[in-house]
């Protein structure tokens, strides 16, 4: 981890969010630096936010209209620069429109998730912002692994600041580390096994005659 930081200079503590191969949806990454910006204003101590590409994706963020500012970071990684990233950051920060499989591969790697929903739903109307949690079928996260915040700007800047402390974030990556094992490629594996094994029959069975 500390050669990954030293590669991409990350001289200061990061957030860490990982974008999808086909970006469309800008609403995720506006809302996330927003209230990162929001966030450098009211703390003394400083953080940057990282937006990871997967590799060998390469995105020029100017020519993107991707947010710019000092601090944001747009990095091309690969699985294993990847795997560092989740490890080193403060949390990773999860939206609708960001890679799905983001929140388990961070809390395999003991990485707290912070899952942000808007208001508004996306345009394949996959998510939902409504209190009483509908839609949940689509939510790839199980609450209380992530700390979940949806609605205004301000509530997902309170989940940011929230997060780096440690009474909040040490249950989070211990709760998600037990979910990252129960989604398991072995664990799923064995559960297949036995589910093979119930419905073919014994070895220990005669055939039967016709």
């Amino acid at each position: 981890m500390a050669e990954f930081r030293r590669k991409f200079q990350l001289t200061r503590p990061f957030f860490l969010a990982v974008l999808p191969e086909q970006l469309a949806d800008y609403r995720g990454i506006q809302a996330v630096s927003q209230a990162w910006e929001i966030l450098q204003g009211q703390r003394l101590s400083r953080t940057e936010l990282v937006f990871a590409f997967p590799s060998p994706l390469e995105v020029d963020p100017v020519k993107a209209q991707l947010p710019q500012k000092q601090g944001l970071r747009y990095l091309s990684l690969n699985n294993p620069e990847l795997a560092c990233a989740y490890s080193s950051a403060l949390a990773l920060v999860f939206h609708s429109t960001f890679r799905p499989s983001s929140p388990l591969e961070a809390m395999a790697c003991g990485c707290p998730v912070v899952h942000y929903r808007d208001e508004q739903p996306n345009a394949s109307g996959s998510e939902s912002a409504t209190a009483s949690g509908e839609k949940k079928d689509k939510d790839p996260l199980q609450n209380p692994t992530a700390l979940l915040c949806q609605g205004s700007l301000q509530e997902l800047v309170d989940a940011l600041q929230r997060i780096q402390s440690y009474p909040v974030r040490s249950p989070l990556i211990a709760k998600g580390l037990e979910r990252a094992k129960e989604l398991s490629w072995s664990t799923v594996a064995a559960k297949l096994w036995d589910i093979f094994e119930q419905v073919a029959p014994s070895e220990s069975e005669e055939p039967t005659d016709h």
